[in-house]
Protein backbone atom coordinates (compact mmCIF):
# COMPACT_ATOMS: atom_id res chain seq x y z
CA UNK A 1 0.00 0.00 0.00
CA UNK A 2 2.90 2.09 0.93
CA UNK A 3 4.08 2.23 -2.94
CA UNK A 4 0.68 2.87 -4.10
CA UNK A 5 0.49 6.08 -2.07
CA UNK A 6 3.92 7.42 -3.41
CA UNK A 7 3.59 6.46 -6.66
CA UNK A 8 -0.27 8.22 -6.70
CA UNK A 9 1.80 11.59 -5.17
CA UNK A 10 4.37 11.24 -7.72
CA UNK A 11 1.89 10.77 -10.17
CA UNK A 12 -0.18 14.38 -8.84
CA UNK A 13 3.78 15.86 -8.81
CA UNK A 14 4.50 14.60 -12.07
CA UNK A 15 0.90 15.68 -13.80
CA UNK A 16 1.39 19.22 -12.62
CA UNK A 17 5.03 19.35 -13.50
CA UNK A 18 4.31 17.94 -17.27
CA UNK A 19 1.39 20.05 -17.96
CA UNK A 20 3.51 23.46 -17.77
CA UNK A 21 3.65 25.42 -20.87
CA UNK A 22 1.70 23.64 -23.43
CA UNK A 23 0.29 26.49 -25.38
CA UNK A 24 2.49 26.80 -28.47
CA UNK A 25 0.62 27.16 -31.53
CA UNK A 26 -1.05 24.13 -32.50
CA UNK A 27 0.44 23.98 -36.18
CA UNK A 28 4.41 24.21 -34.98
CA UNK A 29 5.03 20.36 -34.84
CA UNK A 30 4.18 18.78 -38.01
CA UNK A 31 2.69 15.70 -36.77
CA UNK A 32 0.36 17.39 -34.86
CA UNK A 33 -2.09 18.56 -36.80
CA UNK A 34 -2.69 15.69 -38.68
CA UNK A 35 -3.81 14.02 -35.18
CA UNK A 36 -6.19 17.43 -34.27
CA UNK A 37 -7.69 16.45 -37.57
CA UNK A 38 -8.90 12.71 -37.15
CA UNK A 39 -9.88 13.62 -33.94
CA UNK A 40 -11.94 16.51 -35.25
CA UNK A 41 -13.56 14.45 -38.11
CA UNK A 42 -13.41 11.12 -36.79
CA UNK A 43 -11.74 9.65 -39.58
CA UNK A 44 -8.63 7.60 -38.86
CA UNK A 45 -5.27 7.22 -40.71
CA UNK A 46 -4.11 3.91 -38.53
CA UNK A 47 -0.72 5.30 -39.00
CA UNK A 48 -0.51 4.31 -34.81
CA UNK A 49 -3.07 1.85 -33.01
CA UNK A 50 -5.63 4.25 -31.38
CA UNK A 51 -4.94 4.65 -27.48
CA UNK A 52 -3.90 8.36 -27.77
CA UNK A 53 -6.49 9.34 -30.02
CA UNK A 54 -9.60 7.86 -28.74
CA UNK A 55 -8.34 9.11 -25.55
CA UNK A 56 -8.23 12.58 -27.07
CA UNK A 57 -11.25 12.04 -28.82
CA UNK A 58 -13.07 11.48 -25.17
CA UNK A 59 -10.84 14.24 -23.47
CA UNK A 60 -12.02 16.81 -26.27
CA UNK A 61 -15.87 15.65 -25.96
CA UNK A 62 -17.67 19.33 -27.55
CA UNK A 63 -13.96 20.86 -28.05
CA UNK A 64 -13.55 18.69 -30.90
CA UNK A 65 -14.63 21.03 -33.57
CA UNK A 66 -13.33 22.42 -36.58
CA UNK A 67 -12.26 25.97 -35.76
CA UNK A 68 -10.82 25.37 -32.25
CA UNK A 69 -8.25 22.91 -33.22
CA UNK A 70 -5.54 25.11 -30.46
CA UNK A 71 -8.07 23.30 -27.96
CA UNK A 72 -7.82 20.07 -29.04
CA UNK A 73 -4.21 19.66 -29.17
CA UNK A 74 -3.57 21.07 -25.74
CA UNK A 75 -6.03 18.32 -24.95
CA UNK A 76 -3.90 15.67 -26.58
CA UNK A 77 -1.08 17.43 -25.11
CA UNK A 78 -2.38 16.72 -21.46
CA UNK A 79 -3.60 13.36 -22.39
CA UNK A 80 -0.01 12.42 -22.96
CA UNK A 81 1.17 14.37 -19.78
CA UNK A 82 -1.22 11.77 -18.06
CA UNK A 83 0.55 8.81 -19.46
CA UNK A 84 3.38 9.93 -18.74
CA UNK A 85 3.20 10.85 -14.99
CA UNK A 86 0.93 7.38 -15.38
CA UNK A 87 4.70 5.88 -16.20
CA UNK A 88 6.66 7.40 -13.44
CA UNK A 89 4.36 6.21 -11.37
CA UNK A 90 4.27 2.75 -12.63
CA UNK A 91 7.83 2.32 -12.79
CA UNK A 92 8.71 3.46 -9.11
CA UNK A 93 5.82 0.90 -8.31
CA UNK A 94 7.70 -1.51 -10.05
CA UNK A 95 11.37 -1.21 -8.79
CA UNK A 96 9.90 -0.85 -5.16
CA UNK A 97 8.48 -4.50 -6.17
CA UNK A 98 11.72 -5.81 -6.78
CA UNK A 99 14.42 -3.88 -4.84
CA UNK A 100 12.51 -2.00 -1.82
CA UNK A 101 11.25 1.49 -1.11
CA UNK A 102 14.49 3.20 -1.48
CA UNK A 103 14.44 1.55 -4.81
CA UNK A 104 11.05 2.95 -5.65
CA UNK A 105 11.48 6.20 -4.18
CA UNK A 106 15.11 6.97 -6.27
CA UNK A 107 13.35 5.78 -9.28
CA UNK A 108 10.08 7.83 -9.57
CA UNK A 109 12.76 11.26 -8.47
CA UNK A 110 15.09 10.40 -11.08
CA UNK A 111 12.35 9.73 -13.63
CA UNK A 112 9.98 12.84 -12.69
CA UNK A 113 12.93 14.96 -13.46
CA UNK A 114 13.51 13.42 -16.25
CA UNK A 115 14.20 16.26 -19.17
CA UNK A 116 12.85 13.57 -21.85
CA UNK A 117 10.03 12.93 -20.40
CA UNK A 118 9.09 16.32 -19.31
CA UNK A 119 9.69 16.99 -23.40
CA UNK A 120 7.45 14.12 -24.92
CA UNK A 121 4.88 15.18 -22.49
CA UNK A 122 4.32 18.25 -24.22
CA UNK A 123 3.19 17.08 -27.77
CA UNK A 124 0.31 14.94 -28.52
CA UNK A 125 2.09 12.56 -29.77
CA UNK A 126 2.07 8.19 -29.21
CA UNK A 127 5.52 8.14 -27.53
CA UNK A 128 4.01 8.68 -24.34
CA UNK A 129 1.27 5.97 -24.90
CA UNK A 130 3.81 3.54 -25.94
CA UNK A 131 5.51 4.23 -22.54
CA UNK A 132 2.82 3.68 -19.89
CA UNK A 133 1.73 0.65 -21.86
CA UNK A 134 5.77 -0.32 -21.29
CA UNK A 135 5.47 0.72 -18.00
CA UNK A 136 2.31 -1.30 -17.10
CA UNK A 137 3.77 -4.57 -18.18
CA UNK A 138 6.48 -4.07 -16.19
CA UNK A 139 4.86 -2.95 -13.16
CA UNK A 140 2.37 -6.37 -13.72
CA UNK A 141 5.65 -8.19 -13.93
CA UNK A 142 7.32 -6.95 -11.29
CA UNK A 143 4.22 -8.08 -9.00
CA UNK A 144 5.22 -11.59 -9.58
CA UNK A 145 7.54 -11.07 -6.64
CA UNK A 146 6.71 -11.95 -3.17
CA UNK A 147 7.79 -9.33 -0.38
CA UNK A 148 10.74 -11.86 0.85
CA UNK A 149 12.07 -11.53 -2.94
CA UNK A 150 11.57 -14.80 -3.89
CA UNK A 151 9.85 -15.84 -7.24
CA UNK A 152 6.27 -16.90 -6.92
CA UNK A 153 4.07 -19.09 -9.52
CA UNK A 154 2.12 -16.75 -11.82
CA UNK A 155 -1.83 -17.43 -11.03
CA UNK A 156 -4.78 -16.66 -13.02
CA UNK A 157 -5.35 -13.22 -12.10
CA UNK A 158 -1.93 -11.43 -12.44
CA UNK A 159 -1.78 -13.41 -15.78
CA UNK A 160 -4.72 -11.50 -17.06
CA UNK A 161 -3.02 -8.26 -15.78
CA UNK A 162 -0.13 -9.02 -17.72
CA UNK A 163 -2.13 -9.54 -20.92
CA UNK A 164 -4.24 -6.55 -20.46
CA UNK A 165 -0.84 -4.31 -19.79
CA UNK A 166 0.45 -5.88 -23.17
CA UNK A 167 -2.65 -4.84 -24.99
CA UNK A 168 -2.12 -1.10 -23.66
CA UNK A 169 1.28 -1.10 -24.92
CA UNK A 170 0.18 -2.36 -28.34
CA UNK A 171 -2.13 0.09 -28.31
CA UNK A 172 0.30 2.49 -27.61
CA UNK A 173 2.51 1.80 -30.45
CA UNK A 174 3.09 -1.50 -33.32
CA UNK A 175 6.38 -1.58 -31.53
CA UNK A 176 4.75 -2.52 -28.39
CA UNK A 177 4.23 -6.04 -29.57
CA UNK A 178 8.06 -6.43 -28.18
CA UNK A 179 6.75 -7.02 -24.46
CA UNK A 180 4.79 -9.67 -25.34
CA UNK A 181 7.99 -11.80 -25.62
CA UNK A 182 8.90 -11.13 -22.08
CA UNK A 183 5.45 -11.43 -20.76
CA UNK A 184 4.62 -14.66 -22.28
CA UNK A 185 8.34 -15.72 -21.11
CA UNK A 186 7.55 -15.36 -17.28
CA UNK A 187 3.93 -16.17 -17.38
CA UNK A 188 4.85 -19.50 -19.17
CA UNK A 189 6.78 -20.38 -15.94
CA UNK A 190 6.70 -23.89 -14.74
CA UNK A 191 4.18 -26.50 -15.82
CA UNK A 192 1.52 -26.78 -13.21
CA UNK A 193 -1.04 -25.05 -15.32
CA UNK A 194 0.59 -23.60 -17.78
CA UNK A 195 -1.70 -23.23 -20.47
CA UNK A 196 -4.62 -21.87 -18.19
CA UNK A 197 -1.91 -18.73 -17.48
CA UNK A 198 -1.03 -18.39 -21.32
CA UNK A 199 -4.81 -18.59 -22.11
CA UNK A 200 -5.72 -16.06 -19.94
CA UNK A 201 -3.03 -13.87 -20.93
CA UNK A 202 -3.86 -13.91 -24.09
CA UNK A 203 -7.46 -13.65 -23.68
CA UNK A 204 -6.77 -10.37 -21.98
CA UNK A 205 -4.43 -9.43 -24.57
CA UNK A 206 -6.79 -9.71 -27.00
CA UNK A 207 -9.48 -7.75 -25.14
CA UNK A 208 -7.70 -4.80 -24.67
CA UNK A 209 -6.65 -4.46 -28.38
CA UNK A 210 -10.26 -4.97 -29.66
CA UNK A 211 -11.60 -2.53 -27.31
CA UNK A 212 -9.44 0.42 -27.44
CA UNK A 213 -8.93 -0.31 -31.46
CA UNK A 214 -12.18 -1.38 -32.13
CA UNK A 215 -12.14 1.22 -35.62
CA UNK A 216 -9.39 -0.84 -36.89
CA UNK A 217 -11.57 -3.97 -37.62
CA UNK A 218 -14.15 -1.87 -39.00
CA UNK A 219 -11.35 -0.29 -42.07
CA UNK A 220 -9.33 -2.91 -42.76
CA UNK A 221 -7.83 -1.79 -46.03
CA UNK A 222 -6.93 1.74 -44.57
CA UNK A 223 -5.29 -0.35 -41.68
CA UNK A 224 -3.16 -2.90 -43.91
CA UNK A 225 -2.10 0.18 -45.78
CA UNK A 226 -1.12 1.97 -43.06
CA UNK A 227 0.85 -0.54 -41.21
CA UNK A 228 2.85 -1.21 -44.26
CA UNK A 229 3.27 2.10 -44.51
CA UNK A 230 4.98 2.09 -41.12
CA UNK A 231 6.76 -1.21 -41.50
CA UNK A 232 8.54 0.55 -44.78
CA UNK A 233 9.41 3.31 -42.76
CA UNK A 234 11.15 0.99 -40.41
CA UNK A 235 12.81 -1.05 -42.86
CA UNK A 236 13.59 1.33 -45.49
CA UNK A 237 14.19 4.92 -44.18
CA UNK A 238 11.88 8.10 -44.81
CA UNK A 239 11.89 10.83 -46.71
CA UNK A 240 14.65 9.94 -49.58
CA UNK A 241 17.17 9.27 -46.60
CA UNK A 242 18.32 6.34 -45.19
CA UNK A 243 21.62 4.82 -42.93
CA UNK A 244 23.63 1.87 -42.86
CA UNK A 245 22.45 -1.05 -39.74
CA UNK A 246 23.35 -1.42 -37.87
CA UNK A 247 24.88 1.86 -36.47
CA UNK A 248 25.25 3.43 -32.94
CA UNK A 249 23.44 6.42 -33.15
CA UNK A 250 21.07 4.84 -30.05
CA UNK A 251 24.50 5.37 -27.94
CA UNK A 252 24.45 8.98 -28.65
CA UNK A 253 20.69 8.96 -27.25
CA UNK A 254 21.88 7.11 -23.76
CA UNK A 255 24.96 9.64 -23.46
CA UNK A 256 22.18 12.87 -23.65
CA UNK A 257 19.74 11.26 -21.72
CA UNK A 258 21.77 10.14 -19.09
CA UNK A 259 23.86 11.65 -16.06
CA UNK A 260 26.68 10.34 -14.15
CA UNK A 261 24.61 9.66 -11.20
CA UNK A 262 22.75 7.14 -13.39
CA UNK A 263 25.57 5.84 -14.97
CA UNK A 264 26.71 4.53 -11.48
CA UNK A 265 23.12 3.23 -10.65
CA UNK A 266 23.07 1.45 -13.67
CA UNK A 267 26.63 -0.15 -13.27
CA UNK A 268 26.37 -1.17 -9.85
CA UNK A 269 22.51 -2.67 -10.35
CA UNK A 270 24.61 -4.88 -13.21
CA UNK A 271 27.44 -5.96 -10.96
CA UNK A 272 24.87 -6.46 -8.02
CA UNK A 273 22.73 -8.60 -10.11
CA UNK A 274 26.02 -10.57 -11.16
CA UNK A 275 27.22 -11.18 -7.67
CA UNK A 276 24.08 -12.27 -6.65
CA UNK A 277 22.86 -9.40 -4.54
CA UNK A 278 20.00 -8.91 -6.51
CA UNK A 279 18.27 -12.03 -7.24
CA UNK A 280 18.48 -14.12 -10.74
CA UNK A 281 14.48 -14.38 -11.38
CA UNK A 282 12.78 -14.16 -14.81
CA UNK A 283 11.39 -11.13 -14.11
CA UNK A 284 15.05 -9.00 -13.25
CA UNK A 285 16.07 -10.78 -16.35
CA UNK A 286 13.32 -8.69 -18.64
CA UNK A 287 14.19 -5.67 -15.77
CA UNK A 288 17.66 -5.86 -16.74
CA UNK A 289 18.12 -6.93 -20.30
CA UNK A 290 14.81 -5.06 -21.68
CA UNK A 291 16.50 -1.30 -21.64
CA UNK A 292 19.55 -3.33 -23.76
CA UNK A 293 17.66 -5.42 -26.11
CA UNK A 294 15.38 -2.37 -26.83
CA UNK A 295 17.82 -0.24 -27.76
CA UNK A 296 19.83 -2.91 -30.48
CA UNK A 297 16.55 -3.14 -31.93
CA UNK A 298 16.12 0.28 -32.40
CA UNK A 299 19.89 0.45 -34.34
CA UNK A 300 18.79 -2.32 -37.10
CA UNK A 301 15.95 0.42 -37.96
CA UNK A 302 17.30 3.40 -40.64
CA UNK A 303 14.54 5.29 -39.43
CA UNK A 304 15.87 6.91 -36.33
CA UNK A 305 15.07 9.76 -33.91
CA UNK A 306 15.38 10.90 -30.11
CA UNK A 307 11.80 10.24 -29.16
CA UNK A 308 12.04 6.31 -30.05
CA UNK A 309 14.67 6.46 -27.12
CA UNK A 310 12.21 6.86 -24.11
CA UNK A 311 11.54 3.03 -23.24
CA UNK A 312 14.77 2.36 -23.03
CA UNK A 313 15.64 5.87 -21.40
CA UNK A 314 12.94 4.53 -18.41
CA UNK A 315 14.15 1.05 -18.38
CA UNK A 316 17.71 2.65 -17.97
CA UNK A 317 16.44 5.04 -15.06
CA UNK A 318 14.34 2.00 -13.41
CA UNK A 319 17.95 -0.04 -13.31
CA UNK A 320 19.45 3.11 -11.87
CA UNK A 321 17.12 3.77 -9.25
CA UNK A 322 17.56 -0.29 -8.35
CA UNK A 323 21.54 0.28 -8.35
CA UNK A 324 21.79 3.43 -6.23
CA UNK A 325 19.17 1.60 -3.78
CA UNK A 326 21.60 -1.38 -3.80
CA UNK A 327 24.38 1.72 -2.86
CA UNK A 328 23.06 2.98 0.02
CA UNK A 329 22.04 -0.82 1.03
CA UNK A 330 25.95 -1.77 0.86
CA UNK A 331 27.64 1.44 2.02
CA UNK A 332 25.22 3.48 4.64
CA UNK A 333 21.86 4.92 5.15
CA UNK A 334 22.68 8.21 3.09
CA UNK A 335 25.64 7.49 0.74
CA UNK A 336 23.49 7.73 -2.39
CA UNK A 337 22.22 11.13 -1.28
CA UNK A 338 25.20 12.00 -0.45
CA UNK A 339 26.97 11.60 -3.18
CA UNK A 340 24.17 13.23 -5.43
CA UNK A 341 24.99 16.48 -3.46
CA UNK A 342 28.29 16.28 -3.46
CA UNK A 343 28.14 16.24 -7.48
CA UNK A 344 25.58 19.19 -6.94
CA UNK A 345 28.06 20.77 -5.13
CA UNK A 346 31.01 20.59 -7.23
CA UNK A 347 29.09 21.41 -10.15
CA UNK A 348 28.97 18.38 -12.01
CA UNK A 349 26.41 17.47 -14.42
CA UNK A 350 23.16 17.59 -12.06
CA UNK A 351 21.97 13.81 -10.99
CA UNK A 352 18.75 14.54 -10.82
CA UNK A 353 18.81 16.39 -14.66
CA UNK A 354 17.59 19.36 -12.89
CA UNK A 355 19.60 21.60 -15.05
CA UNK A 356 18.69 19.95 -18.15
CA UNK A 357 14.85 19.90 -16.86
CA UNK A 358 14.96 24.09 -16.38
CA UNK A 359 16.34 24.31 -20.15
CA UNK A 360 13.26 22.72 -21.60
CA UNK A 361 11.08 24.34 -19.29
CA UNK A 362 12.61 27.80 -20.22
CA UNK A 363 12.75 26.50 -24.35
CA UNK A 364 8.87 26.38 -23.99
CA UNK A 365 8.25 29.58 -22.64
CA UNK A 366 10.26 30.81 -26.31
CA UNK A 367 9.64 30.73 -29.24
CA UNK A 368 12.07 31.58 -32.18
CA UNK A 369 9.63 31.51 -34.83
CA UNK A 370 7.73 34.39 -33.52
CA UNK A 371 10.60 36.22 -33.57
CA UNK A 372 11.21 35.92 -37.18
CA UNK A 373 8.00 36.90 -37.81
CA UNK A 374 8.19 39.99 -36.27
CA UNK A 375 11.89 40.42 -37.85
CA UNK A 376 10.37 40.29 -41.40
CA UNK A 377 7.51 42.65 -40.15
CA UNK A 378 10.28 45.28 -39.53
CA UNK A 379 12.78 44.76 -41.66
CA UNK A 380 11.06 43.29 -45.44
CA UNK A 381 8.93 46.05 -47.21
CA UNK A 382 5.27 44.74 -47.82
CA UNK A 383 5.94 44.06 -51.14
CA UNK A 384 9.08 42.02 -50.53
CA UNK A 385 9.29 38.22 -52.12
CA UNK A 386 10.82 35.46 -49.41
CA UNK A 387 11.14 32.09 -50.15
CA UNK A 388 11.76 29.33 -47.19
CA UNK A 389 12.18 25.83 -45.61
CA UNK A 390 9.12 24.40 -44.39
CA UNK A 391 10.25 25.05 -40.30
CA UNK A 392 10.86 28.38 -40.55
CA UNK A 393 7.32 28.73 -40.09
CA UNK A 394 6.23 31.34 -42.01
CA UNK A 395 2.80 31.57 -43.85
CA UNK A 396 3.30 30.68 -47.70
CA UNK A 397 1.07 33.21 -49.29
CA UNK A 398 -2.24 31.65 -51.53
CA UNK A 399 -1.88 28.33 -49.19
CA UNK A 400 -5.20 27.81 -47.48
CA UNK A 401 -3.61 25.30 -45.07
CA UNK A 402 -1.47 28.18 -43.85
CA UNK A 403 -4.33 31.16 -44.02
CA UNK A 404 -6.10 29.07 -41.83
CA UNK A 405 -3.13 28.42 -39.48
CA UNK A 406 -1.81 32.30 -38.41
CA UNK A 407 -2.27 35.56 -40.50
CA UNK A 408 -0.32 35.99 -43.73
CA UNK A 409 1.75 38.63 -44.41
CA UNK A 410 1.70 41.05 -46.36
CA UNK A 411 5.31 40.19 -48.00
CA UNK A 412 4.61 36.76 -50.83
CA UNK A 413 6.46 33.51 -49.24
CA UNK A 414 7.02 31.23 -51.33
CA UNK A 415 7.66 27.72 -49.64
CA UNK A 416 8.10 23.76 -50.33
CA UNK A 417 9.44 21.38 -47.79
CA UNK A 418 12.74 22.64 -48.83
CA UNK A 419 14.02 26.19 -50.29
CA UNK A 420 16.20 24.52 -52.92
CA UNK A 421 12.94 23.07 -54.35
CA UNK A 422 11.55 26.32 -55.15
CA UNK A 423 14.42 27.29 -57.75
CA UNK A 424 18.05 27.81 -58.31
CA UNK A 425 19.85 31.20 -56.77
CA UNK A 426 20.00 32.48 -60.15
CA UNK A 427 16.30 31.69 -60.57
CA UNK A 428 15.21 33.76 -57.36
CA UNK A 429 17.63 36.45 -57.90
CA UNK A 430 15.26 36.70 -61.14
CA UNK A 431 11.95 37.02 -59.45
CA UNK A 432 13.61 39.73 -56.87
CA UNK A 433 13.32 37.56 -53.73
CA UNK A 434 14.30 39.86 -50.83
CA UNK A 435 15.71 36.85 -48.79
CA UNK A 436 15.88 33.33 -48.55
CA UNK A 437 15.26 31.98 -44.85
CA UNK A 438 16.68 28.17 -43.91
CA UNK A 439 16.16 25.91 -40.85
CA UNK A 440 19.08 23.61 -39.63
CA UNK A 441 15.96 21.21 -38.49
CA UNK A 442 15.55 21.27 -42.70
CA UNK A 443 18.92 21.45 -44.34
CA UNK A 444 20.79 19.89 -41.80
CA UNK A 445 20.11 16.26 -43.46
CA UNK A 446 22.30 16.87 -46.50
CA UNK A 447 25.44 18.00 -43.78
CA UNK A 448 25.06 14.45 -41.52
CA UNK A 449 27.67 11.82 -43.02
CA UNK A 450 25.85 9.07 -41.23
CA UNK A 451 22.70 9.66 -44.03
CA UNK A 452 22.43 9.24 -47.90
CA UNK A 453 20.33 8.96 -49.87
CA UNK A 454 17.70 5.98 -50.98
CA UNK A 455 17.79 4.65 -54.67
CA UNK A 456 16.49 6.90 -57.04
CA UNK A 457 17.41 10.07 -54.95
CA UNK A 458 20.86 10.55 -55.39
CA UNK A 459 20.43 13.42 -57.86
CA UNK A 460 17.93 15.36 -55.68
CA UNK A 461 19.71 15.52 -52.69
CA UNK A 462 22.89 16.44 -54.47
CA UNK A 463 21.02 19.21 -56.16
CA UNK A 464 19.35 20.34 -52.71
CA UNK A 465 23.20 20.02 -50.84
CA UNK A 466 24.62 22.27 -53.27
CA UNK A 467 22.08 25.07 -53.15
CA UNK A 468 22.73 25.44 -49.12
CA UNK A 469 26.50 24.96 -49.51
CA UNK A 470 26.11 28.49 -52.30
CA UNK A 471 23.76 30.19 -50.39
CA UNK A 472 26.13 30.01 -47.46
CA UNK A 473 28.93 30.91 -49.14
CA UNK A 474 27.21 33.45 -51.11
CA UNK A 475 24.72 34.67 -49.10
CA UNK A 476 24.48 37.65 -46.26
CA UNK A 477 23.27 36.36 -43.64
CA UNK A 478 21.35 38.92 -41.47
CA UNK A 479 19.52 37.37 -39.01
CA UNK A 480 19.48 33.62 -37.22
CA UNK A 481 18.12 32.34 -33.91
CA UNK A 482 20.78 28.59 -33.38
CA UNK A 483 19.09 25.15 -33.31
CA UNK A 484 17.46 24.76 -29.53
CA UNK A 485 16.69 21.75 -27.76
CA UNK A 486 13.03 22.30 -28.37
CA UNK A 487 13.14 21.93 -31.94
CA UNK A 488 9.63 22.95 -32.96
CA UNK A 489 9.96 26.15 -31.00
CA UNK A 490 14.02 26.42 -32.08
CA UNK A 491 14.15 24.75 -35.64
CA UNK A 492 17.55 26.74 -36.03
CA UNK A 493 16.57 29.65 -38.56
CA UNK A 494 18.87 31.93 -40.81
CA UNK A 495 18.17 34.37 -43.08
CA UNK A 496 20.47 35.05 -46.09
CA UNK A 497 20.13 38.08 -48.28
CA UNK A 498 21.32 37.21 -51.88
CA UNK A 499 24.28 39.43 -53.07
CA UNK A 500 24.44 40.73 -56.65
CA UNK A 501 26.47 38.56 -58.81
Amino acid sequence: MKSWLFALLLFVAALLLFTRQQGFPWFYHPDEPGKVEQVITGQWNFHHPMLMLQTAKLAAGSKAVAGNEQAVVETGRTVSAVFAAMAVALLSVAAWRVAGSVAGVFTGLLLLTHHQLFELAHYFKEDTSLLVGVAAVLCALAGYRRKNGEERECSVLPALWIGAACGLAVSGKYLGAVLLIPAAVVVWGSRAGRWKRFGMLLASFVAVLLFVNAPMLLDGTTFRNSFEREVEFVVKGQKGMTQRVPHTEYLSAFRDNSTPMLWLGLAWAIVAFWKRRLPRSAVMWVLLLFPFVFTLALSFSPKTNDRYFLPATAGFTLLAGIGLAQIQNRTGRYTAISLAVAAQCVSLPDPLDWKNLLGYYAAFRHDDRADLRAWVGENIPPDGIIVQDSRAGLPVTGRERDAVRQKPLPQTVFGKKFAAEVGTLEELREKGVACIVVSESDYGRYFRSRLKPKQGYEDEFTRHRNFYERLFKEGEKVWSRPRGIVIYLHPGIEVYRLKKP
